[in-house]
């Protein structure tokens, strides 16, 4: 695979599953491939209510350092990554643009570690 986007995909994934996720990304993805990842920053999880689209959906947060270690273990180099944090959505989620709903981090995989 020569590239991924997992735009707040794995956000959904359990704390303790990401890095087995993570590996498999790695394992799929060719030398040099491109890897485009979002995930909401803060810390701990939450489940959504029934009042959700998705009953039950699971929300996972993590600092951009968690995050980064955790792809280093999986085996991607940490010199080729970039970590941008902003906003989610260019549309904030809830009207707070502050709130940590509308913030992310978003770590890019660089072709060539430039």
């Amino acid at each position: 695979v020569q590239g991924v986007w997992a735009s707040k995909s794995l956000q959904h994934v359990e704390r303790a599953r990401l890095p087995m996720a993570l590996a498999g990304l790695h394992r799929v993805l060719a030398v040099g491939g491109l890897l485009d990842l979002t995930v909401f920053a803060g810390e701990g999880h939450q489940r959504t209510g029934t009042d959700d689209e998705f009953p039950g959906r699971l929300f996972t947060w993590w600092s951009s350092a968690a995050l980064v270690d955790l792809l280093e273990g999986a085996g991607l180099d940490r010199m080729r990554m970039e970590r941008v944090t902003g906003y989610a959505d260019r549309k904030p989620a809830v009207q707070n643009p502050e709130a940590i709903r509308n913030n992310r981090i978003d770590v890019i995989l660089l072709r060539d570690g430039k």
